[in-house]
């Protein structure tokens, strides 16, 4: 499953870390997991299915929608209109500005406009997250958003195609929190199995 390109994602080692679990713990199907850096749900996807009851959680506002995404349907997405010109995405990131090309920006604009008259709720982060992670793939960026690529990548001229990244939790409840680690991790029941990941020291705090 490939949701954001994050820089310290666990999509490479998450079958190695579910081994380790196995391994050392065995039977875990009574037990919470606590992924309280959700990041891009490497881990969480590599691992859930061995679990009860999911807790995740990130201070992150897009990991808070990815993570929507992979564990709660979403809504019915065929609705989103055709691509509009000169909206917010093509005017700020398409043109001089090259993070997106030009129709990918206005597909990006199309689905603003579907998503802002959609009911609030879980439904409608889990549509935001399957987008974020669809224009995701067409950026014209390496890796990070610091800045755009000079010339365009053969990627970021695929057009964006939006579609929905659930893949469910069938083991228990699936509880989605932005906030702080400590906080998502104190709330968790007893015995629960807490996944934390240490950031490296040359670089501030932050989710992977």
């Amino acid at each position: 499953m490939r949701t954001l390109n994050f820089i310290g994602s666990k999509r490479t080692i998450g079958p190695m870390l579910r081994e380790a679990l196995v391994e050392h713990f065995g039977p875990l199907g009574g037990v919470t997991l606590v992924d309280a850096f959700f990041g891009s749900g490497g881990f969480t996807l590599a691992v859930h299915d061995l679990f009860g009851d999911l807790r995740l959680n990130d201070l992150e506002l897009f990991s808070y929608a990815v993570a929507h995404a992979l564990f709660v349907q979403p809504l019915d997405m065929s609705g989103v209109g055709p691509p509009i010109e000169g909206g917010y995405v093509e005017r700020t990131y398409s043109g001089e500005r090259g993070f997106f090309s030009a129709d990918n920006a206005r597909a990006a604009d199309a689905f603003r406009a579907w998503a802002r008259v959609q009911p609030p709720g879980p439904a409608r982060w889990s549509s935001v997250g399957a987008f974020l992670s669809a224009m995701d793939r067409r950026a014209n960026t390496a890796s990070v958003y610091g800045a755009y690529l000079k010339r365009p990548m053969p990627k970021s001229l695929v057009p964006v195609e939006l579609t929905p990244l659930y893949v469910g939790h069938a083991g228990g409840t699936v509880t989605i929190t932005r906030g702080d680690a400590v906080d998502a991790s104190m709330a968790a029941p007893p015995d629960s199995l807490l996944y934390l990941v240490r950031p490296a020291r040359s670089a501030r705090p932050s989710c992977a």
